[in-house]
């Protein structure tokens, strides 16, 4: 989970993106930490129809609440939310991120590398295993963004949504061959 850019070819994957889902009416935007993510948010944004402003709202600290705070009812009515939390970020790889994949399977083998990748509760060193990155993102997803469906109604239409089912209701068994939406 090195944090790195988007690569020329991930830009024009997010303009592509953002032309697609740009009649989807939205409210606000949760994203990771990663720079990344916040890049695909922002690029997508721009072929949105909506034509609003995209505004990170802080919430590290309560003087970051307070500086990203808007007073101003013109101002919301032409902006989105973007609001960032590290529970969102990706899986952490511990002791494999920044190594290349060949890199990996030579230091702990083929086997072991699938392993880690593959199956549901096993970590890497230091790392997280996919049972703890859905852990976390699920509980922020509950905490947080399932409350905003009530609040924000633009947020998600669960009904068109099923993949946000699946990630709340996954089990282990089917982790490998389950596509998870949390990437945005």
């Amino acid at each position: 989970m090195v944090d790195v850019p988007l690569t020329k070819k991930g830009i024009e994957e997010a303009i592509e993106a953002g032309k697609r889902i740009s009649n989807i009416p939205v409210d606000i935007i949760y994203t990771s930490v990663l720079i990344r993510a916040q890049m695909t948010a922002m690029l997508a944004l721009t072929q949105h129809r909506c034509n609003k402003v995209p505004i990170i709202m802080h919430n590290e600290s309560e003087q970051a609440k307070l500086w990203s705070q808007i007073y101003s009812e013109d101002t919301k009515k032409q902006s989105i939310p973007v609001v960032t939390a590290w529970q969102l970020n990706e899986r952490m790889y511990g002791e494999l991120q920044g190594l290349n994949k060949q890199e990996i399977a030579e230091r702990y083998g083929k086997r072991q590398v699938h392993e880690w990748r593959r199956s549901y509760n096993v970590s890497p060193p230091n790392g997280e295993s996919l049972e703890i990155c859905s852990q976390r993102a699920v509980a922020y997803f509950r905490e947080h963004v399932s409350t905003g469906i009530c609040i924000f109604s633009n947020i998600l239409d669960w009904n068109e949504m099923p993949c946000v089912q699946i990630l709340i209701n996954i089990s282990s068994e089917g982790i490998a061959r389950t596509f998870l939406c949390m990437r945005f």
